[in-house]
């Protein structure tokens, strides 16, 4: 999943790109599986949000865009979710559901 990640995406809280993690990964690697083991007993799942402004003159909420910075590691184990929980959806998800699903959007379900 590490590889896989573009090397320079902004850090989060814990202030790492994945680059470190591919350069050091044999280092890292048993680290972050006890991180993996731990991640959801801590502040590992922290985010920070940071509002980016679109244009030059800032009136209203709408001017700006919002981004989530989340720590390399919890991004790690979101993947390595969601790659093991994909070939269950069909079964899982109903087939009204259309946004965030594979080959499949809003519009299919317009009558």
């Amino acid at each position: 999943m590490i590889m896989g990640m573009k090397p320079l995406k902004a850090p989060g809280l814990d202030s790492f790109q994945p680059f470190f993690y591919k350069q050091f990964w044999p280092i890292v690697s048993k680290d972050l599986q006890y991180l993996v083991k731990k991640a959801f007993r801590n502040s590992l799942l922290d985010t920070l949000l940071v509002l980016i402004p679109k244009v030059d003159n800032l009136s209203y909420l709408n001017d700006f865009r919002p981004i989530s910075l989340c720590n390399i590691a919890y991004k790690v184990i979101t993947k390595i979710l969601v790659a093991h929980i994909r070939p269950f959806l069909v079964n899982i998800v109903g087939p009204f559901q259309g946004r965030f699903i594979p080959r499949r959007g809003t519009t299919d379900n317009v009558l």
